[in-house]
């Protein structure tokens, strides 16, 4: 599994956002999520994209694996 984030603002502090996707081994597209964060730094909105993509990640492997 490979997950792509990015997260962003439009200033520092103002609105961001974060997104990321997720593709298997073979690199077909297997799921997508975006989420807007309210008014934040832009460090904050990368960091916080890989977190929360992780979290999603393994949520999802415990629903599909019964984990």
């Amino acid at each position: 599994m490979k997950c792509n984030t990015d997260g962003a603002s439009r200033g520092s502090p103002s609105q961001a956002a974060y997104g990321a996707n997720f593709c298997d081994g073979f690199g077909a597209f297997r799921g997508c999520i975006a989420l807007s964060l309210g008014v934040k730094f832009s460090l904050y909105a990368e960091l916080l994209s890989f977190v929360l993509a992780i979290e999603h990640a393994h949520y999802v492997v415990q629903i599909v694996v019964g984990v």
